[in-house]
């Protein structure tokens, strides 16, 4: 018999499925549906308090990195059919992030780094950001010479200091 897991915020979401069975052939009475019922909401209720404190964990985390002064971003690899990384996707950028062309947190989430710094794979930079998620090992770079390659093919030429170090798989 299976019973599907709702989401108790949302009770159309269905998140899972409580499966019972036995080694033989078996009538379920009402009284054990009603007992399989019970045993569901514990466990929808159960996935809901394990979510909301991985929510809380990652609301509280990223409060942190927005009280911070400087940029910080975090990225997540996208890997090829063999495992490579070939680029990353930034997740988060704290909200004072602004980067040399202008753009701020609602311009870079979500979006490829190859896409928004499309020079990083030729110059190496991408390449770097891979060596770290690999290795473990940071890269830190003081006056690093930075160049931001806008859409119509111009370019923003600045200094930067970056410091990049493995979290999770970015």
């Amino acid at each position: 018999m299976c019973v599907p897991l709702h989401d108790p915020r949302s009770n159309s979401a269905v998140i899972g499925g409580f499966r019972v069975g036995w080694p033989y052939e078996r009538v379920v009475s009402d009284a054990s549906r009603t007992q399989l019922a019970t045993i569901a909401s514990m466990v929808e209720l159960a996935l809901s308090r394990i979510r909301l404190s991985e929510e809380i964990q990652r609301d509280q985390f990223r409060s942190v990195l927005d009280s911070m002064l400087d940029n910080v971003a975090i990225g997540r690899a996208l890997r090829d059919a063999e495992g490579q990384i070939v680029d990353f996707v930034i997740e988060f950028v704290n909200s004072s992030s602004l980067d040399g062309a202008g753009r701020d947190r609602s311009d870079m989430e979500n979006q490829r780094v190859c896409d928004l710094y499309p020079g990083w794979k030729e110059s190496g930079m991408l390449d770097s950001f891979i060596s770290v998620v690999n290795s473990g090992v940071p890269f830190v770079a003081e006056r690093l010479e930075y160049c931001v390659e806008l859409a119509d093919g111009s370019y923003i030429p600045g200094w930067r200091s970056l410091q990049v170090v493995k979290y999770g798989d970015g």
